[in-house]
């Protein structure tokens, strides 16, 4: 746009004066479909997300923030530049948003403006706690060393998740279900049970500690005879 002044003199003399005008005009743009919003399980690092759309009239730059509740951001240390995409380098463990500030700079002034904002939910990550019940009462919790004789019947009960997977060293010998109870009598000596606890979601899991076997040692059986010989 132009504004023009025209200053006339009683004398009729007059002077032109125009001054022209130009937006600095930017707009934010939107993450994309892929990047909007994502599901982690908490200590990971997120993807990266990528913003387009954006327009500016002068030369661009952008700044990344982030945010716990959509409202309050802060930037990112150390994102700024020409960069379109975040790529975190770091594990997070409350869901985050995240926005970019597209910033253009013409004749020395810069405007900026905020994308809407991609959010990263966080899932916790089960705690797998496992314990072992031999038949007749002895019950222990993992990490431990159990003590059974051969062939004797070990119950192993997990909790923590929403689903269970129990292993005898790398083999599956309960496929994952909502079980949470896993009974044998198969266990061999130096055997070591473990089970995998996924969350509601599935996406996250962890593993328990372990329940070493080992046998008990065999009786030591004395014959003897009061028969006269």
């Amino acid at each position: 746009d132009e504004v023009t002044v025209i200053v006339t003199t009683p004398a009729g003399c007059s002077e032109t004066v125009t001054l022209t005008m130009v937006e600095n005009g930017v707009s934010g743009g939107t993450p994309t479909a892929a990047t909007a919003s994502t599901t982690i399980c908490s200590g990971a690092v997120p993807a990266s997300i990528t913003v387009t759309g954006s327009t500016v009239s002068g030369t661009v730059s952008y700044r990344w923030q982030e945010s716990p509740d959509n409202i309050t951001f802060t930037n990112i240390t150390g994102i700024l530049g020409s960069s379109a995409t975040l790529t975190p380098t770091t594990g997070i463990t409350t869901t985050t948003y995240y926005r970019r500030l597209t910033i253009s700079t013409l004749n020395g002034v810069a405007c900026e403006e905020a994308s809407t904002s991609a959010i990263v939910n966080v899932t916790p990550v089960p705690t797998g706690n496992l314990q072992a019940v031999i038949a007749g009462g002895t019950t222990v919790t993992a990490p431990v060393t159990l003590t059974i004789c051969p062939g004797e019947e070990v119950t192993f009960t997990g909790s923590g998740g929403t689903t269970y997977e129990f292993l005898v060293g790398p083999t599956v010998v309960q496929a994952r279900s909502a079980s949470n109870t896993y009974v044998t009598t198969a266990l061999l000596n130096n055997d070591v049970v473990t089970m995998n606890v996924y969350s509601a979601t599935g996406s996250c899991t962890a593993v328990s500690n372990p329940v070493t076997i080992t046998y008990a040692g065999n009786p030591a059986v004395t014959l003897s005879s009061d028969a006269p010989a």
